[in-house]
């Protein structure tokens, strides 16, 4: 087999188009992805600041304070979200304190809105912390390849697991849900920006 300069010429354009790719997703697709997901974190905190505003919890309230703040340190820290940084923690997290530890350390917020007695006030607090939970999941599927790659592989699983169990309705309901609530999220912050 001897020298071909077309076998040469199109492995590095083959090399350009990879490159280029990385470079428009590193540079463009993913600043964009973080601004959008930072977008959703403050109009949840904005949300979550019309509660104070309307006298509904106090700004001192435990449940609200520490709210505030893993919603600031999310805002602060959205572009350091990344999938496998959550991969890693999770597996040292769960290494270190077992699976009960994991719960306990999802559900201490959650813990935190039950001593709230007003039962507006914290099946509002919940729809906030759950939106927030669905904006950071979607920012790490949306901002990560391997994301997309086991998302891929795991959907037809998932999917028949739900055709078996009878719960498909319920999941394409959840999902419908969910995009609605961005897409309204969106609407609104492009209204406000006009």
């Amino acid at each position: 087999m001897g020298f071909d300069p077309k076998t040469v010429a199109d492995g590095v354009w083959v090399g350009l188009s990879i490159l280029s790719l990385t470079i428009a997703f590193q540079h463009i697709l993913l600043s964009t992805l973080v601004d959008g997901f930072r977008d959703r974190l403050f109009a949840l905190r904005r949300e979550l600041f019309l509660l104070v505003a309307d006298s509904k919890i106090a700004p001192t309230d435990l449940a609200y304070v520490s709210f505030r703040r893993h919603l600031n340190g999310m805002i602060r820290f959205a572009e350091r979200i990344t999938f496998m940084r959550l991969a890693f923690t999770g597996i040292f997290v769960w290494w270190r304190f077992g699976a009960e530890g994991m719960r306990s350390m999802h559900d201490s917020e959650l813990r935190a809105f039950d001593s709230i007695p007003d039962v507006e006030v914290r099946d509002a607090l919940k729809r906030i912390h759950r939106k927030m939970s669905v904006a950071g999941a979607l920012h790490i599927f949306a901002s990560s390849p391997i994301a997309w790659l086991l998302t891929l592989l795991a959907a037809p699983v998932l999917v028949l697991v739900g055709l078996v169990t009878g719960t498909i309705d319920t999941i394409k309901k959840h999902i419908l849900s969910e995009v609605s609530d961005r897409i309204e999220c969106d609407v609104e912050t492009l209204i406000g920006a006009a």
